[in-house]
């Protein structure tokens, strides 16, 4: 019963982070489209709403802070896993910490704190300044829907779909506070931080520039409608690269915040849910095609040199050093040595009792959000 439990929880993750996004996104393009950038007039934009105020009060807690992770064989349907990828062909688990039984979708690390969210609607800070110890230290109600999170500074910004950006100030790991959000006519999918400013993606609603100097009170100062579903968003110099589903992925000129504007666009074959950049290129997590990599040589006009296929769904990426740590799905954690972009190289994966939907990558450990394994899946092995 538990394993059929198990795969159905997997199957509506699956759903929640792909077929029900698929259904705010326009057609999909025909192959002898990849690569063009579409024409016709970009629809309009209308009038973001005001800001929303904070919450009234503190949100009640999911789980209780102070609690130790288990050992791994002791891993509840959703998870925190800690892994050793000091020796990428060797990934070993460090610890196994049961999370929020809900639909896992995003995690991130900064410093010694581990953030990561569910689609039911939870947030959860974990400490793992001893990787093998992780230990919940603050956890927060959110609005359904959660999708992505990035943390620092002692707060967290929360993607929550249709519930808009969600700010918690978690400098009391006891008392975890929502102090802001913003509520835009769209689904908030994704976002990145950088110099002051928190840029948004909002499905259909395009991408958001919102300045987050003060954290309690965000302010938009810019905005850009987009084709397609702005899914992720990654920033390399003046650029922001934007996710964006069947639509490719658009480059947005955002050296002035408060006019971001499209300058070109990618089209691929596939659904492009991920990005992440580093040392002059962009890597995609393309659900249906596995990892994409494009030259920023020209940052306004990125080429794509390679495409590494993986056998499950591809939901997220992060890079580390030379390697690509790349979410499956089903298929696990996949390990890519990217030190030639051009001929990513399989070096190592994990599939053990996980169905991966986002990984983060800090010093000698990757953490992961999974959900159990799913047994209807034929993963082809494509390591080394």
């Amino acid at each position: 019963m538990r394993q059929q439990l198990g795969s159905v929880l997997v199957a509506l993750a699956v759903a929640c982070g792909a077929i029900g996004v698929l259904l705010h996104s326009p057609a999909r393009p025909g192959r002898a489209d990849a690569g063009r950038q579409p024409t016709g007039p970009v629809p309009e934009r209308p009038a973001a709403p005001p800001l929303a105020a904070p919450a009234a009060a503190a949100s009640p807690p999911i789980a209780a802070p102070g609690a130790e992770a288990p050992p791994p064989s002791e891993a509840a349907l959703g998870q925190l896993l800690v892994l050793d990828v000091a020796d990428p062909a060797r990934v070993a688990a460090l610890a196994a910490r049961p999370a929020h039984l809900g639909l896992l979708q995003g995690i991130a690390v900064a410093g010694d704190r581990a953030y990561l969210v569910d689609y039911e609607g939870g947030l959860g800070v974990f400490d793992v300044a001893d990787p093998t110890r992780p230990i919940v230290v603050a956890a927060a109600r959110v609005p359904k829907q959660a999708r992505a999170v990035v943390g620092g500074g002692g707060y967290a910004y929360v993607a929550a779909g249709y519930g808009g950006l969600r700010v918690f100030d978690l400098r009391d790991p006891a008392r975890p506070a929502e102090v802001a959000s913003y509520r835009p006519a769209g689904y908030v999918q994704g976002l990145a931080l950088a110099g002051g400013y928190a840029y948004v993606a909002v499905g259909p609603g395009g991408l958001h520039v919102l300045d987050v100097a003060d954290p309690a009170r965000p302010v938009l100062v810019g905005q850009v409608a987009l084709p397609g579903y702005a899914f992720g968003v990654a920033l390399a110099g003046h650029y922001a690269y934007v996710t964006a589903g069947y639509a490719g992925l658009r480059v947005v000129d955002v050296r002035d915040p408060a006019r971001p504007t499209e300058v070109n666009a990618l089209l691929v074959p596939g659904y492009v849910r991920a990005v992440a950049a580093a040392r002059g290129y962009a890597y995609l997590a393309d659900f249906e095609a596995g990892v994409r990599i494009l030259d920023l040589a020209d940052p306004a006009a990125p080429l794509e040199v390679a495409v590494h296929g993986l056998p499950g769904h591809t939901f997220g990426l992060a890079l580390a050093g030379r390697y690509a740590y790349v979410a499956d799905g089903a298929c696990g954690l996949r390990i890519l040595d990217v030190s030639d972009p051009r001929q990513p190289t399989p070096v190592g994966t994990y599939t053990d009792q996980a169905t991966v939907m986002d990984v983060a990558v800090a010093e000698r450990q990757a953490y992961v959000v999974a959900m159990p394994p799913n047994p209807l899946v034929d993963c082809a092995d494509d390591a080394p």
